[in-house]
């Protein structure tokens, strides 16, 4: 007699406890009220198997269904790398206009597969037409983390072919923030973005602009690249789409051996 009694106010404790929890815990708990598999959502918030379990079992979610994953047909389907990009743009709280505008599709298609994908609602006076190049911290924040945007990634790189060193890059962005940035957050993060080594000799500790050019013979050519797998910005010096981080990952590995066709013509 009380099942029906209980369910209701387990499920409204599960609601008001999801309301407090992270974006990307609350994207997880959608997925999987959608009726999203384990392998979906898993790719969808690129993570390893291991990884999405120990959050399920953290975050006292049912377990999602071991099914493959759908994928679209199609020039202008949504491919693994469109979605974690909406999910990504979803959580930094963009428009919804604004992220059509940034996945090149119309603002109907996004709310669409917003909603196929279960993502949570979002408070309108909080969202924004553009996401800001030094990140504001919420003041309910406890920690105080760095948030890598395009735009501070494109940042970074400029201090590093301009030869600024990364103690000082570590310096400017710490004094921008607010808060302590650490030279190996800094090395680490160019490491990842795949910037080239650079003669210590020629490292500076202000950054000047006009060193970019003075300085170019020393360095490599490279651009700017998306990575299609991991949907992450990344310097390369030929025409690969796919950075080596996203080579190492076990979702790049399935698609080489072909067992998502679309999703490796997705990649060249």
């Amino acid at each position: 007699m009380s099942t029906l009694s209980d369910r209701t106010v387990h499920q409204s404790s599960s609601v008001a406890s999801l309301a407090s929890q992270s974006p990307r815990d609350r994207v997880l708990a959608g997925l999987i009220r959608q009726g999203h598999g384990r392998e979906a959502c898993a790719g969808y918030l690129d993570q390893t198997h291991a990884q999405l379990m120990d959050l399920i079992v953290h975050l006292d979610l049912p377990a999602p269904a071991d099914r493959p994953m759908r994928v679209g047909r199609g020039s202008h389907a949504w491919d693994i790398a469109s979605v974690r990009r909406l999910i990504d743009l979803w959580t930094c709280n963009l428009t919804i206009s604004r992220i059509a505008t940034l996945l090149d599709r119309s603002p109907s298609g996004v709310r669409n597969k917003a909603n196929w994908l279960g993502l949570y609602k979002r408070q309108r006076n909080s969202l924004l037409t553009s996401l800001p190049l030094f990140p504001h911290l919420d003041g309910e924040q406890r920690h105080r983390c760095l948030v890598w945007t395009d735009d501070l990634e494109r940042w970074l790189a400029d201090r590093w072919f301009s030869f600024q060193h990364h103690k000082a890059i570590a310096r400017d962005l710490s004094e921008k923030l607010g808060f302590e940035v650490s030279p190996t957050t800094i090395a680490s993060k160019a490491h990842r973005l795949e910037l080239p080594r650079r003669d210590a000799e020629f490292l500076l500790q202000d950054y000047r602009a006009d060193h970019r050019a003075r300085h170019a013979r020393l360095l490599p050519r490279m651009v700017e690249r998306r990575c299609k797998v991991r949907n992450r910005l990344f310097w390369s010096t030929g025409a690969t789409f796919t950075s080596d981080e996203a080579k190492a990952q076990s979702t790049y590995r399935t698609i080489c051996a072909g067992i998502s066709n679309h999703a490796l013509a997705a990649v060249h």
